[in-house]
């Protein structure tokens, strides 16, 4: 666990040759789970279209993101605040990343209603 502020914790873990971060231990319980799959939610599959193997995946709630970035202070900074409103249109935020030996390739997704 990394505590970033008394509001803010990320915890991470390495298993299954993966690394896992989440905002909560449920979520790397989950990503470790076989039973509940991100493929099967609708969210993800809008950010995320799984078109082949790829070697890094990202994946960010960015409304759950904003409230605790909120709640760690961000929302005191007016750099910040200038952008909460553009910020707020994106629901979610997708990374897709692959290589080979010579190149890599990602692609980046934003879903906004």
């Amino acid at each position: 666990r990394l505590r970033v502020t008394p509001a803010l914790e990320v915890d991470y873990a390495v298993a299954n040759d993966r690394i896992i971060v989440s905002t909560a231990l449920s979520g790397i319980a989950a990503a470790l789970s076989d039973k509940h799959s991100l493929a099967r939610e609708k969210d993800y599959r809008s950010v995320i279209p799984g078109k082949g193997a790829v070697t890094s995946v990202l994946f960010l709630d960015s409304d759950q993101l904003l409230r605790l970035g909120e709640q760690a202070g961000l929302d005191q900074d007016p750099q910040f605040r200038a952008v909460r409103k553009d910020l707020r249109r994106v629901h979610t935020v997708g990374l897709e990343a692959s290589g080979g030996e010579a190149d890599t390739t990602a692609e980046l997704s934003l879903q906004i209603p």
